[in-house]
């Protein structure tokens, strides 16, 4: 019987210090080829056994250049990389031998459609082109909810983002005030042909958003023509709080009822329902969901929040011309929040037969395998992917692999 709690002995407040650099000078000073950014990283991410299963057993008798090279030396506290490899450094296969893990079949689908593995990136702006699916997709991301797709104009404010920090300087909480893509529907409708074309194994998720019934049936049919795998309503941003849009669905039943019905009228893929947190009960929302024909539910949406006042300015974050607004609260410090609305769907049995596509908060393996065993069938990623880039999948796979 496996262990999943082993703990390995090493210094984590050490390893908090690295800054997870994209193209880490420690990796490249080694002159025994050890990653050690990498190995960094998956420790980083609590992937223990992917990141003992390096090559850090090789760096006993070594004089460190890799610390040497550390970005943090010219501030004279380098991470004591050796000092952590030489602690950490167990002999892996006597813990899980590595054919174990190479015979482990991570597929699952999503209502259906076949999923290589179960994560996905949330309709957000890590999935808002063509080239970052494509980057994503390369680096082995199962699919993709694209950013949502819209038929009327969007007028993004600048600056967008602000965020609560933890002392090793991650997102602990981050706000946005983030709307709907940008792009034309015919633009979108393109990268949806291309990405189809080249990535024939990978999920497209379409989310979408209407003004009234039509425009939630024929986007919904548009997406479907282009190549789209699923559709998703977006039934719950809280920067969209127009009538009959965004959280202001979200929050009615009779709404998501009729929008969902609407949606199915136009397409016949499978259609996901992204529910807003801003409720006290998701339950009651899922079924009108599954009264208008959804055949899954994705949640949760962001948390409106504020992040904080600028005290010199008297102004909350982000600021925009002197002036704010409340936005979507999203990263580590919503998961528990996250977890008990999927809890409560996946209890409640006449939802049993709707997928359920967790997300909130999600940055490790851990963290993806506590919402499957509270009934998700598949996650979704957008914040962790923007602290660390779409290189985190590595280590989403292997430690949900081990």
């Amino acid at each position: 019987m496996i262990n999943l709690n082993y703990r390995f002995s090493y210094d984590a407040s050490e390893v908090n210090k690295c800054l997870l650099c994209h193209e880490p000078a420690c990796t490249a000073a080694c002159p025994r080829q050890v990653p050690a950014g990498d190995i960094l990283r998956s420790l980083y991410l609590e992937n223990w056994l992917g990141a003992a299963g390096k090559g850090c057993e090789k760096c006993r008798d070594c004089d460190a250049p890799c610390e040497k090279a550390c970005v943090l030396s010219a501030r004279k506290v380098p991470v004591r990389i050796r000092e952590i490899f030489t602690q950490f450094s167990e002999d892996t296969e006597r813990i899980l031998p590595k054919h174990v893990i190479e015979e482990v079949d991570l597929s699952c689908d999503i209502c259906g459609v076949k999923l290589e593995n179960p994560f996905l990136l949330s309709s957000s702006v890590v999935a808002s082109t063509l080239d970052m699916c494509r980057r994503a997709f390369a680096a082995g991301w199962a699919g993709a909810a694209f950013k949502t797709i819209c038929s009327f104009p969007q007028h993004e404010a600048s600056p967008r983002f602000s965020a609560i920090r933890s002392h090793s300087h991650s997102f602990s909480g981050f706000k946005n005030i983030e709307q709907l893509s940008d792009h034309s529907v015919e633009e979108n409708m393109e990268i949806f042909r291309v990405l189809r074309r080249d990535f024939p194994a990978k999920v497209i998720i379409a989310s979408i958003m209407g003004r009234n019934e039509e425009e939630w049936t024929s986007l919904a049919r548009r997406c479907e023509e282009a190549g789209a795998s699923v559709i998703e309503c977006n039934f719950s941003c809280p920067n969209m709080e127009d009538s009959d849009l965004g959280v202001t669905i979200g929050q009615s039943e009779e709404l998501v009822e009729r929008f969902t019905r609407a949606v199915k009228k136009g397409t016949g893929l499978p259609v996901l329902v992204k529910l807003t947190p801003n409720v006290a009960d998701m339950v009651p929302l899922a079924l009108a969901a599954k009264r208008g024909g959804a055949d899954g539910i994705a949640a949760i949406n962001t948390i409106n929040s504020v992040t904080g006042v600028n005290i010199d300015t008297l102004v909350a974050e982000p600021s925009v011309r002197g002036k704010s607004i409340v936005g979507g609260y999203s990263g580590p410090a919503v998961k528990p929040i996250a977890l008990r609305f999927i809890a409560e769907m996946a209890n409640c049995h006449e939802l049993d037969a709707l997928h359920i596509s967790g997300m909130g908060g999600i940055e490790t393996w851990r963290d993806a395998l506590e919402f499957i065993l509270l009934g998700a069938g598949s996650v979704q990623v957008t914040t962790a992917v923007m602290q660390y880039g779409y290189r985190i999948i590595d280590d989403l796979i292997c430690g949900l692999s081990e």
